[in-house]
């Protein structure tokens, strides 16, 4: 099917139903079903049943190349179901209770918990995944009994993950990212070695870059404002929701034999993921599979050998966490759905879009209209690996040849800022998309109402988004230097948060 005006009606289907239903999951299914009727001529019957024919089939094994059979999306749900049986283990046997415990003797308010979960979302750089669950899993309890909302916990968390993943030479995006901008180069006709050039886009990234700022500043001057100060001010209210456990903690026991209930599961998971990612990059999601599936029988273990829990309650525990995942996991599938819907090979929605752009623009426009762009395809598709996929290559010839294709064009400050923005920008939609795989688990992490996620996000996005695309996209095309653009708009942030923000309570 060729790009048109059609590719666009799925994902806005969908955002629009999500706001107007409160609900994603239906709104997602309506906007899956919109797109394969599309794609079968205006026959909704045909298109309900390629539902669960095909489209579904392939968000668990994709047909790969040369007859191979791709299971990412299949390891992201295993993964996702073991570290939420790990966290289940961790948490009702009291291990997380104890270590929270030991936490708290140090964090005595509001604004060291969000700075701890900001230098927790830093310190798991190696996948957004990973560091989306077990940080949402682990410092809900502390967040709780600090009073922060359940909506700046998703926020802290959603806004750390994919940023610093991105940004991470040792992630599971690294390797993507690398291999699209030496595709994107190739295209070009030039042979170039992918990690310096990855290297050489970071400074270019500014929305990643500066929302890791921001989220810091959040949590150092206490100050909110928007949808998330009326939501942080609900919570600083005694009577704070607390967690929907299925079972009560065993706090019976010394907390420094609970602890190990917690910390042996983490330290297996980050190792076992340490040595799998040296060993084999190229298996990272496997490696993840692995990982989490082996901290959670540790927890298991632990939990027996320990006389914490039967045998039997062990297996709840570990069941019950599993369960947990399940919403996230329906959700995931259904936004993998419409993001395939809209893909290269189906109705081209990024491709549309990067049409519309066109190759009569003037080189100092490259940079900002690269943001805007791939902020739109992602927030309309709710993959910000999807939208690199689409975007990386064709923005990189599109800047290629307006720049006039000479070999010395590699390190030009308006290439690097072009494929910087694109990067930057499928980070910065997929932060304001109700579809967003992340946003799904962010929200299912924190236990906190996926819609209000999005509606206490969105407003702190947009102000990270507005300034990285006001003064970093835009001067970088008319050749202001990149670290100049980068400290106007930290002194910005700052001031902005200043003077609109507000404290949420006295601590």
């Amino acid at each position: 099917m060729e790009a048109s005006l059609l590719s666009l009606l799925p994902p806005v289907v969908a955002i629009v139903l999500a706001i107007t239903l409160r609900n994603v999951l239906p709104a997602l299914f309506v906007g899956v079903w919109v797109g394969t009727t599309i794609m079968e001529g205006g026959r909704p019957d045909l298109g309900f049943l390629r539902i669960f024919d095909t489209l579904l089939l392939h968000q668990v094994a994709a047909p790969g190349e040369n007859g191979t059979v791709d299971y990412f999306h299949l390891h992201i749900i295993l993964f996702t179901a073991f570290l939420g049986a790990m966290v289940g283990i961790m948490t009702l046997s009291g291990g997380t209770n104890a270590v929270l415990n030991r936490i708290a003797s140090r964090i005595d308010d509001r604004r060291h918990g969000q700075m701890l979960t900001w230098l927790m979302g830093l310190i798991i750089f190696f996948d957004d995944y990973a560091n989306t669950l077990l940080i949402g899993g682990t410092m809900r309890p502390l967040t709780d009994r600090l009073k922060i909302s359940r909506e700046k916990l998703a926020f802290l968390i959603d806004s750390t993950a994919a940023p610093v993943a991105g940004l991470s030479l040792i992630s599971t995006w690294a390797g993507f990212e690398v291999s699209l901008l030496v595709e994107g180069f190739q295209a070009v006709g030039q042979s170039v070695n992918g990690w310096e050039v990855f290297l050489a886009t970071i400074p270019y990234r500014f929305y990643p870059l500066t929302m890791l700022l921001f989220v810091f500043l959040i949590g150092w001057t206490g100050r909110d404002y928007g949808p998330m100060l009326t939501a942080e001010l609900k919570a600083a209210h005694p009577d704070l929701t607390p967690s929907n456990d299925t079972v009560s903690p065993n706090n019976s026991r010394n907390d420094s034999l609970l602890m190990r209930h917690a910390l042996l599961p983490i330290g297996t998971l980050l190792v076992t993921v340490a040595i799998g990612m040296m060993m084999d990059m190229d298996r990272a999601t496997e490696v993840l599979v692995v990982a989490s599936f082996l901290a959670s029988a540790v927890g298991v273990v632990s939990t027996i050998f320990s006389r914490t829990f039967t045998v039997n309650e062990s297996m709840e525990a570990w069941i019950e966490g599993a369960k947990s995942m399940v919403p996230a996991i329906v959700i995931l599938t259904m936004a993998w759905m419409i993001g395939a819907i809209c893909d290269d090979d189906h109705l081209k929605t990024g491709r549309y879009l990067q049409q519309l752009v066109g190759n009569s623009l003037s080189p100092e426009w490259l940079p900002a209209v690269a943001f805007i762009v791939s902020a739109a395809v992602s927030f309309m598709t709710g993959s910000s690996f999807a939208t690199m996929g689409l975007l990386v290559v064709p923005f990189t010839e599109l800047s290629w040849t307006a720049l006039g294709g000479e070999a010395t064009l590699i390190s030009d400050p308006v290439l690097l800022g072009t494929v910087g923005s694109v990067l930057a920008g499928a980070i910065f939609g997929d932060h304001c998309s109700p579809i967003s795989d992340t946003t799904v688990l962010s929200a299912a992490a924190a236990d906190c109402d996926h819609l209000k996620h999005v509606e206490t996000q969105f407003p702190y996005a947009l102000t990270v988004g507005g300034t990285s695309f006001l003064l970093g996209c835009l001067p970088i095309g008319f050749g202001v230097n990149v670290w100049l653009c980068l400290i106007v708009q930290i002194v910005v942030l700052f001031l902005f948060l200043r003077i609109v923000g507000r404290f949420s309570s006295d601590s």
